[in-house]
């Protein structure tokens, strides 16, 4: 029987609303991807005056990282601590 918790990517924050570094290399992966994709489209996109682009590119891949971590991270909800 494997603990339902260890299946997660995404552990739940300790304190408030979310989820924290990933527990997986899938979840790592997905991390490291989202940070280097904004900060290539950042470098490329705003320099060469593609702002809008850019802004909708963000939006997108923002929405994309939100949504994984909900469907692979444990059940997001306001936490303080002591569960």
């Amino acid at each position: 029987m494997t603990n339902r918790r260890s299946e997660y990517w995404f552990p739940a924050k300790r304190f408030g609303y979310g989820w924290g570094i990933a527990n997986t290399w899938q979840g790592g992966a997905i991390q490291l991807s989202y940070l280097l994709l904004m900060t290539v489209g950042t470098k490329f996109m705003v320099v060469r005056g593609m702002g809008a682009a850019w802004a909708v590119s963000s939006i997108a891949l923002t929405i994309a990282f939100v949504w994984l971590h909900y469907r692979k991270g444990e059940p997001a909800r306001w936490r303080w601590g002591n569960d």
